[in-house]
């Protein structure tokens, strides 16, 4: 696992990079866009994370991404289940 992760057990209200806020929530998959998904886009609140996603088993995905500076953030529970994975492999 990256050392380097920045692994929070909920969403962080800034970021600890440059401290801006909102942290945006990834969304993965073809999300349904309607006004209010637009303006939640728009606000920094929701980013998108790619419908086609290839990951290596046990590896996490990002779960927050800073609106400004674009640093990704992981969910506790989600890396220590792929830590799981990868141990079971």
């Amino acid at each position: 696992m990256n050392d380097n992760l920045k692994i929070y057990a909920r969403k962080p209200a800034k970021c600890p990079q440059c401290k801006h806020s909102p942290v945006a929530s990834i969304l993965y998959g073809h999300p349904a866009f309607d006004d209010d998904f637009a303006l939640k886009m728009e606000q920094g609140r929701i980013a998108l994370g790619g419908c086609c996603i290839a990951v290596n088993p046990g590896a996490a995905l990002p779960r927050w991404q800073c609106s400004q500076c674009k640093l990704e953030m992981y969910r506790r529970q989600d890396v220590e289940q792929a830590q799981q994975e990868q141990e079971t492999r």
